[in-house]
């Protein structure tokens, strides 16, 4: 069996980097929408203005959303640092490749540009767990804190 030569590696490479970049975005768009749902949970639950058991429903149904809100993001944060990971190997491994003359005229970009433009656009994918996470938390708190503010 033949070799492949370096542009083919490459157009394979971009390929790769192509369908993973789909995979992030699939789980991002997958990720953020059921936060979106929880969220809004959240502030219709927190806004219950029934008199019989609606302190009690306020504490109860918050702390589930927020348990499952955080559960949700231990949950997703490997599968989308998984994806980031596997790009930092392709963009990597694509970046070594512009050292060869073929390459190079096939893509005459700026392959340090290209590496610090990727770091940049993964920061977010990256941290977007974290940060829900740390939002369930305080949200959590909040719900605590008006409980036992309105007993």
């Amino acid at each position: 069996m033949d070799p492949l030569s370096p542009i083919e590696v490459f157009k394979f490479c971009r390929e790769e980097i192509k369908h993973e970049y789909n995979v992030l975005g699939n789980r991002l768009t997958s990720y953020i929408t059921s936060q979106s749902f929880l969220f809004t949970t959240y502030g219709v639950s927190m806004q219950n203005p029934n008199a019989t058991w609606g302190i009690t429903f306020r504490l109860a149904f918050p702390l589930i959303v927020c348990t499952v809100g955080i559960l949700t993001s231990i949950r997703a944060t490997p599968g989308i640092q998984s994806v980031c990971a596997i790009l930092d190997s392709l963009h990597t491994r694509q970046y070594k490749m512009y050292e060869d003359p073929q390459v190079r005229t096939l893509d005459p970009t700026d392959a340090k540009w290209i590496m610090d433009i990727h770091k940049e656009s993964l920061k977010f994918a990256g941290l977007a767990s974290y940060i829900f996470g740390v939002a369930w938390i305080a949200l959590l708190v909040l719900a605590l804190y008006v409980y036992f503010r309105s007993v």
